[in-house]
């Protein structure tokens, strides 16, 4: 018994890890001698996955802006294909739970400044409750259950991240990851484009246009870098020629998106500056810029046709202006967008149905039927409008919100919206000086101006979330962390549990 009383913890962990690699290492060697190489891979994906998370510690909430971010290709499991980024919450879920129970995190969800997450979460529950559908390992890809555990995970992400306390160093890793995600995907979409060749289109099974391909993935390094320049900098500073190098950078974010064909990537990139001179309060700049913005667009729109041809994907950009624009753009001249007009309208009959209480990712047989007899036409917009209809994509924030969820979903969002504006400028202004922290709540406040801009035409109730709430649970934490420093609350003290003996006898606990 003296014996045993002089064995530290670590040797019991040591002795523990070695107990576990003699288990793996049997159970590999059984695998591979029963040539059982589905089971094989699940097995070191496990073991990958875990000694990952033991490896990063403490660190581990990174691996959700790096996944949102970077939009990883899809992993097959199971017979399913499974985002990276829904894996990677739900594994990070599962470590904060064990943090948590070891008392190494906290877990504080009712507050008061998280009730518009908390109300949103809890109409789509009730919708739930009164129209189930079927989870089964994460439902379908495109409709259904799987839809609901997107919300989820981006509730659990949201719970993480709020319920931390960030460096600065913290946050410009997250930076970070937003800009190496931004041109890891745009090199990715374009490397799948070169070996694969054009890309279907998951929901409808069309192979996407000529000339509206691997271009689209130029916008998303050219947004991000756009709001984190003008989210550091003032117009003042980049337009005066004090960041020589920020301006040339904006000047490239508007030549890719320009090549993009994204027209509203275009709007955003050109807001940047607006809302940046509003919130650095530098308004004589304002003018300024607008007018450079009306020479360019000018120049680009009187030019076509007369003393140039821009690429084909670049008119798409400014098609929606009066121009001399090519023959296969016709149909999006003015702005024009007939599958979105076709959408807007079935979303608008499903209000009309359901005006409160939606059935939210249910798919009823009325509605199966219409989207055959749609499909049976055999266009290419019959078909895109059924199976985004079906698929609960309508493009368009309030319309779409409010067909799947009922009007009152749309007032959350509106709320949710306002909330994160009100937090995200109070902070700007409470701030003082440079931080990563102020760069941070900037760039958060012009990324949600630009959903509002872009809220008719594109928007998603589950994947939304899915996106941005990681975002708002940073957000929250540096709004809380900025109110204890500053004596405006308390600091919250973790409850006494069961799990505090737990910790005290158990040194595995250590690994955490």
């Amino acid at each position: 018994m003296n014996h045993l009383r002089n064995i530290s913890g670590n040797q019991i962990v040591w002795a523990i890890t070695l107990l576990l690699g003699l288990m793996c290492a049997a159970v590999l060697g059984s695998l591979i001698g029963g040539q059982d190489f589905r089971t094989l891979a699940l097995f070191m994906s496990g073991c990958i996955v875990i000694a990952t998370f033991l490896a990063l510690g403490k660190h581990y909430w990174l691996l959700i802006p790096l996944s949102i971010g970077a939009k990883f290709p899809a992993i097959p499991l199971g017979g399913r294909s499974i985002d990276f980024p829904e894996l990677a919450i739900a594994c990070c879920f599962v470590f904060f739970v064990l943090r948590v129970a070891t008392r190494h995190e906290n877990l504080h969800l009712f507050r008061s400044v998280n009730t518009p997450i908390l109300l949103f979460m809890a109409w789509v529950f009730i919708i739930f409750t009164l129209n189930p559908v079927g989870l089964a390992f994460f439902g379908s890809a495109t409709a259904g259950g799987r839809f609901y555990i997107k919300l989820v995970l981006a509730f659990a992400a949201f719970a993480i991240l709020s319920n931390r306390t960030y460096t600065e160093n913290d946050i410009k890793w997250v930076l970070g990851l937003l800009v190496f995600g931004a041109f890891f995907g745009m090199i990715y979409g374009i490397a799948e484009y070169a070996v694969v060749g054009p890309q279907v289109d998951p929901t409808t099974g069309i192979v996407q246009e000529s000339f509206y391909t691997w271009h689209q993935v130029l916008s998303w390094p050219a947004i991000t870098l756009a709001f984190l320049i003008f989210s550091r900098w003032g117009p003042k500073e980049i337009f005066g020629l004090r960041q020589p190098l920020a301006l040339i950078t904006y000047i490239c974010c508007l030549a890719l998106v320009l090549l993009s064909g994204k027209r509203m990537g275009l709007t955003a990139v050109l807001l940047a500056p607006v809302v940046s001179a509003i919130m650095y309060r530098q308004f004589i700049f304002l003018p300024i810029a607008i007018a450079a913005f009306l020479v360019i667009v000018v120049t680009l729109v009187s030019g076509q046709g007369q003393w140039f041809n821009l690429p084909i994907v670049a008119q798409r950009t400014l098609s929606w202006l009066p121009g001399d624009w090519d023959h296969q753009l016709d149909s999006m001249r003015g702005g024009a967008d007939e599958w979105r007009a076709a959408l807007r309208r079935i979303a608008i009959t499903n209000i009309q149905r359901d005006p409160i209480v939606g059935r939210g990712f249910f798919v009823d047989f009325q509605e199966a039927m219409t989207a055959i007899d749609m499909q049976s036409r055999g266009g290419d917009l019959d078909v895109q409008v059924a199976s985004y209809a079906l698929g609960r994509s309508w493009h368009n924030i309030w319309l779409g919100y409010a067909a799947d969820f009922g009007i009152p979903i749309s007032i959350i969002q509106a709320f949710l919206f306002a909330w994160v504006l009100i937090i995200a400028a109070r902070l700007f202004r409470t701030v003082e000086g440079f931080s990563y922290q102020r760069v941070f709540v900037l760039y958060l406040f012009i990324f949600t101006i630009r959903d509002l801009a872009t809220s008719w035409t594109s928007g998603h109730s589950s994947v939304d979330a899915f996106n941005r709430w990681w975002m708002y649970g940073i957000m929250v934490a540096i709004y809380l962390q900025n109110k204890v420093s500053r004596g405006y609350a308390p600091r919250l003290e973790p409850a006494k549990t069961v799990a505090d003996k737990f910790r005290a006898a158990t040194p595995v606990n250590n690994l955490f």
